[in-house]
């Protein structure tokens, strides 16, 4: 089990593995840490399993995305935050500000 530990309080097991510096920004983190809710070394050698298919799974995914498209994403999602685009459009359609005033305007009325 190349990454995992026991809790030193609790003693029960963890997956814990660095994320690789160049998709830190990507996947949002700099480690996953996963507890694997046992202090059996057999149960977590079992769960170590799953829960490494996923992590190492959730890294390759990171690594085949094309960077363009994670602008984009990153850009669609800072609109949405400040609520310059609809929760649910899939692109960076040019936005009017004057209609969308004139939306908040009627509503005010």
């Amino acid at each position: 089990m190349e990454y995992s530990a026991k809790g030193s309080k609790s003693g029960r097991y963890r997956y814990r593995r660095r994320v690789p510096g160049e998709l830190t920004k990507l996947i949002g983190k700099r480690e996953f840490s996963v507890s694997l809710k046992t202090k059996d070394q057999r149960v977590a050698m079992d769960r170590y399993k799953t829960v490494h298919r996923e992590v190492e799974a959730e890294i390759e995914a990171a690594r085949s995305t094309d960077l363009a498209d994670v602008d984009h994403k990153t850009a669609l999602q800072a609109l949405r935050r400040y609520g310059l685009v609809s929760p649910v459009e899939n692109s960076l359609a040019p936005v009017s500000f004057h209609d969308r005033w004139i939306d908040e305007e009627a509503h005010m009325i």
